[in-house]
């Protein structure tokens, strides 16, 4: 009788570890995890120049997904590990709207790491970022002071001579979206 019990023990745990591997073995994949997409994604902005994130993000092949912020001039790294199955459903906090920030969502197993990254350029009025701002704008608009535009078109073939005396609004954009704009008076 105990040499039946023994044998049924024996049975019972080496089907028991045979199914803990065969989980193992599906959560790991034995590949590199993969972010399947980043999909429902939300910006919310206040009015003291920060933005907050929510998005949901499908993985497989891990067991958790860390999402990082890095602001840029913060030497803070801020870290968030989700441990939901398959879709995990992110909420950032408060980013700064006033300087470039990143988001990070990685997943990572024995066999690597999957990772992508979102990035954000400052947002808010009046930035303006020299480097971009580099170089000739493609066209200009002349408006009068009513908000009329008088002309549009490039700047070399515009005569400010045949413009009366007042003042004006110079607009330079390109074709990036850039715009700059400047008052200038005829006399």
């Amino acid at each position: 009788m105990t040499k039946k019990i023994f044998h049924i023990t024996v049975m019972i745990l080496m089907s028991t570890l045979s199914f803990m591997a065969q989980a193992q073995e599906e959560t790991t994949s034995e590949s590199k995890p993969v972010i399947k997409r980043i999909f429902n994604l939300e910006r919310t902005d206040y009015d003291d120049f920060t933005f907050s994130l929510k998005f949901d993000v499908e993985y497989s092949g891990a067991s958790c997904v860390k999402v990082e912020i890095e602001e840029e001039y913060s030497t803070t790294l801020r870290t968030t590990i989700y441990n939901e199955p398959d879709i995990v459903h992110v909420s950032t906090g408060r980013i700064t709207g006033l300087a470039y920030s990143r988001v990070i969502v990685s997943c990572t197993n024995a066999y690597g790491t999957a990772e992508e990254v979102m990035e954000f350029a400052p947002a808010y009025p009046g930035f303006t970022n020299d480097a971009e701002n580099a170089g000739p704008f493609d066209t200009t608009t002349i408006f009068g002071v009513d908000g009329i535009p008088l002309y549009e078109g490039a700047l070399t073939e515009i005569d400010k001579g045949i413009l009366p005396r007042g003042i004006y609004i110079r607009v330079d954009s390109d074709m990036r979206g850039r715009h700059k704009s400047s008052k200038f008076i005829v006399h």
